[in-house]
C-alpha cells in the first residue's frame, strides 16, 4: 500500500495466511478494516491502525468444534494444460496422509 501525497510505501504488519478481501479505509484514513480467509480458518474481520501499523482481530469465526490442528495449509499444486479447453486440476493433502492424495478436476467454465 502506498500513501498518495508521497507515494511511500506504508509498511504494513504481517496477517494471518490467507486471501485478504473486504479492504476498507475509513473516511478519516486513520483506519482500515479487512478479511482474511485461509485454510484453517474462515474468514474474520481485522482492523488495522494505520497510525501505531497495530492489527486487530475483531472476529473468531471457527466454530469452538472444530480442532484447528486437525486443518492444514492448502497447496496449491498446478498441472500443464495443453490446450485452453483443458480442465484445472490439483490435489489437496489432508493432515492424515491417506494413503493416496485426493484429486480434484475443475472443467472451464465451472465454478469451484
Amino acid at each position: 500500500m502506498y500513501e498518495a501525497a508521497t507515494h511511500r510505501l506504508v509498511p504494513l504488519p504481517s496477517v494471518p495466511v490467507g486471501e485478504i478481501n473486504g479492504v476498507e479505509i475509513s473516511a478519516n484514513e486513520q483506519s482500515m478494516a479487512l478479511y482474511v480467509n485461509g485454510s484453517r480458518s474462515p474468514s474474520n474481520l481485522y482492523l488495522l491502525d494505520l497510525g501505531t501499523g497495530k492489527l486487530r482481530q475483531l472476529t473468531q469465526n471457527l466454530s469452538p468444534d472444530v480442532d484447528p490442528a486437525n486443518l492444514v495449509e492448502a497447496r496449491v499444486v498446478r498441472f500443464p494444460l495443453t490446450t485452453p479447453r483443458d480442465p484445472l486440476a490439483g490435489c489437496t493433502s489432508p493432515a492424515m496422509q491417506p494413503a493416496r492424495p485426493r484429486l480434484y478436476i475443475r472443467p472451464p467454465g465451472r465454478p469451484e
